[in-house]
């Protein structure tokens, strides 16, 4: 009796610490349960951590690259506006050269103007200088034609009167009456 008492002290100690271990089993089961329930929350939050990051930077990206393309068109107009000053530049360069062109065009039209009313003014100057000459010429023969007759008649009066004269003296002194031939 006294063996089989001690046979089944020794079982209940057995099974008393079977049990303790499957209950410290258990404990340890239950502590990586929960230990992998809590890492599976900090991935879990982690995971959500990175997709907020990951849609942050996504975002920062998306930011990046509307400022890259407000920057490039910033950039684009800019360089459109410089064209279009650099154009309106050079259309008012070429508005000036061709006003200067036709201001020196009018200048010339006015020059030529000016000696073709002068070559007028002078061909008429010429021609009238030509009509006083010809004035003067048919003048001078006109005078120089009467001036000829005017002495013709003097000298022919001059000659008429002389040999009256002449006639007369020869009749003072001479007797005898002789009729001298008279020109009249």
């Amino acid at each position: 009796q006294l063996y089989a008492q001690q046979q089944q002290q020794q079982q209940a100690q057995e099974q008393q610490q079977l049990y303790a271990q499957q209950q410290q089993y258990a404990a340890q089961q239950q502590q990586q349960y929960a230990a992998q329930q809590q890492q599976e929350q900090q991935n879990a939050q982690l995971l959500a951590q990175q997709q907020q990051l990951q849609l942050q930077q996504q975002r920062l990206q998306q930011k990046a690259e509307e400022l890259r393309q407000m920057r490039a068109q910033q950039e684009e107009l800019a360089r459109q506006q410089e064209q279009q000053e650099l154009l309106l530049q050079q259309q008012r360069q070429q508005e000036q050269q061709q006003l200067l062109l036709q201001q020196q065009r009018q200048r010339e039209q006015q020059q030529l103007l000016l000696q073709r009313q002068q070559q007028q003014r002078q061909q008429e100057q010429q021609q009238q200088l030509l009509q006083q000459q010809k004035q003067q010429q048919q003048q001078q023969h006109r005078c120089n034609f009467l001036i000829g007759l005017e002495k013709s008649r003097c000298f022919l009066i001059f000659s008429d009167w002389l040999y009256k004269m002449l006639g007369r003296w020869k009749l003072g002194w001479v007797v005898r009456s002789t009729e001298l031939p008279r020109t009249e």
